[in-house]
């Protein structure tokens, strides 16, 4: 299986000497892992930690099962096993004793849905042994859905970062120290789930690997996935590539002179569409890549800056041209408007919009932090409604049938509710409680 690799230097040195967390990002929004760097010696010389819990991840529950049970050797008191159901829920299976005693009854391996699914056999550094509580992959449920998280390694600042958490009202159900990497996550005001983690594992300090389990998400494919990365075993380059090959399909730009993308997730997909309707494609937008991402940004006012900082027009490739500028999505509109009159002014004879994804007219309730509905541009507005607020000559959108077409049978798996508003899991409110007088 490939994998993005990146690494990300920690605002504040571990008190263990280390300073580079590597983390690979497996079929994003799904599957996470996770490794701090070595330790130190006195000598100065790096040399690995050895650690004696293993987790691993598989296609299924049962090549997951044959997975760990080929790691025994490094665990005995405990296996488990956690995996994503057709509903977007996950459901876990732990037990003591060997893998051969905790999946013996075949019904148990058979509960889990999946896949995919990861796997933990356990050889206690930090817990007491023989508790079950104390089995991994530890499955929790916070605000933004559900996470689960196989462990391998000490954090050798475990009693300190419980204590303060405990000190601000943090509840633990078991004495690892693995469960303090999930109350950080689901504390950390970071968004999204990869950047919790992040923010999570800079404030850790040891030698570890973890492996975190996700839901689907079709928005992964379209806006997060870096074009290199394989999310649900598929390059992300080729499915947005065929998004743009759709898109052309379905609303092509007559008389239009030259596709250019919205840097950076836009290449593929306008490159596609270009190919599509055999007109040149070119680079029309220069990204300067340390503003971030405007969609991310916490505030209205920082997301405007950030697409008058990040983007500059190429003169030559647009003026006097009628361009069609490719992008990955459209949520609030703020990018996009931005574009239509930074094009113009660069002097584009006309601006035809198109965008690789449908409307976005659902908030995501699993994790993704997009907008509230009445931010959501096409929720409030029709397609010339937000044609005429963005400012472009034409606007398209892929349609969903379009989009689902592109995965077939595939498509019945994924999450859509941010297109479709179809939520596969609503969310329960609480009953009301009432207040007893003493």
């Amino acid at each position: 299986m490939e994998a993005d690799v990146f690494a990300s230097r920690s605002r504040r040195k571990p008190a263990w000497g280390g300073g580079l967390n590597v983390i690979s990002h497996f079929h994003t929004m799904r599957l996470i892992r996770i490794r701090s760097a070595t330790f130190a010696n006195s000598t100065g010389a790096l040399r690995p930690r050895l650690t004696s819990e293993t987790a691993t991840h598989g296609d299924s529950p049962c090549s997951e099962m044959k997975s760990i049970r080929k790691l025994q050797h490094r665990g005995e008191e405990g296996a488990g096993i956690v995996a994503v159901g057709g509903d977007g829920k996950l459901k876990s299976v732990t037990g003591l004793g060997l893998v051969a005693d905790v999946f013996g009854d075949p019904a148990r391996l058979a509960s889990l849905p999946g896949p995919p699914a990861i796997g933990h056999v356990r050889y206690s550094t930090a817990g007491a042994a023989a508790s079950l509580r104390n089995v991994q992959p530890f499955l929790a449920g916070y605000r933004f859905g559900q996470v689960a998280v196989a462990h391998n390694g000490n954090l050798v600042n475990y009693q300190a970062l419980r204590n303060k958490l405990e000190a601000r009202g943090s509840i633990f159900n078991t004495s690892s120290d693995t469960e303090v990497i999930l109350h950080l996550i689901a504390t950390s005001l970071s968004r999204p789930l990869l950047s919790r983690i992040c923010d999570a594992c800079e404030r850790l300090a040891g030698a570890y690997s973890l492996l975190f389990l996700t839901a689907d998400k079709m928005f992964a494919h379209i806006y997060f996935a870096l074009p290199n990365s394989v999310v649900f075993s598929h390059a992300v380059h080729e499915r947005r590539t065929a998004f743009g090959r759709a898109l052309a399909e379905e609303s092509p730009a007559p008389g239009a002179d030259v596709v250019i993308p919205v840097p950076d997730s836009g290449f593929y997909a306008a490159l596609g569409f270009a190919r599509a309707s055999g007109l040149e494609f070119q680079q029309g937008l220069i990204r300067w890549h340390y503003s971030g991402r405007s969609f991310i940004q916490p505030t209205q006012a920082i997301r405007d800056l950030a697409v008058k900082l990040k983007l500059a027009p190429v003169h030559g490739v647009i003026r006097g041209k009628s361009v069609v500028v490719v992008d990955d999505s459209l949520v609030r509109g703020t990018t996009s408007s931005k574009i239509v009159r930074l094009l113009r002014d660069a002097g584009a004879r006309e601006v035809h919009m198109r965008i690789a994804s449908p409307p976005v007219v659902g908030s995501c309730l699993y994790g993704i932090d997009t907008p509230s509905e009445g931010e959501l541009i096409s929720n409030r507005m029709d397609l010339e409604g937000v044609r005429r607020e963005i400012g472009s000559d034409s606007l398209a959108f892929l349609s969903l049938d379009k989009l689902h077409s592109i995965y077939g049978a595939e498509a019945e798996g994924y999450c859509d509710a941010c297109f479709s508003r179809k939520y596969p899991v609503l969310p329960t409110l609480p009953e009301p409680v009432m207040e007893v007088e003493e």
